[in-house]
């Protein structure tokens, strides 16, 4: 089963994840089809291989949205714990 994957929706880094972690279920290659498009062929697999890697890639792509948008909260966390700086406050913080 082959199944063609937009690379301008989900990243190479969000595909490969994805693909990882249905390796212990399918044989999974990977093929670029064009310059935004990505083949995955799952030989022998059944229509459940779709099913199951589009789940894998909406959520390795909801979990890069999630680390993207909370990155700056970790610095300012990881900046006011080992900073050294006792006057850091929650009203430092600004959108």
């Amino acid at each position: 089963m082959k199944v063609t994957v937009d690379r301008r929706i989900y990243p190479e880094s969000v595909i490969s994840k994805a693909v990882y972690s249905l390796c212990d279920r399918y044989s999974i290659a990977r093929m670029l089809a064009s310059e935004h498009f990505e083949e995955l062929e799952a030989p022998g697999a059944g229509p459940s291989f779709e099913a199951d890697l589009l789940q894998a890639l909406n959520d390795y792509k909801l979990r890069q949205i999630i680390a993207d948008e909370t990155r700056d909260v970790k610095t300012i966390l990881y900046a006011a714990a080992f900073g050294g700086d006792d006057t850091f406050s929650a009203d430092d913080v600004q959108d």
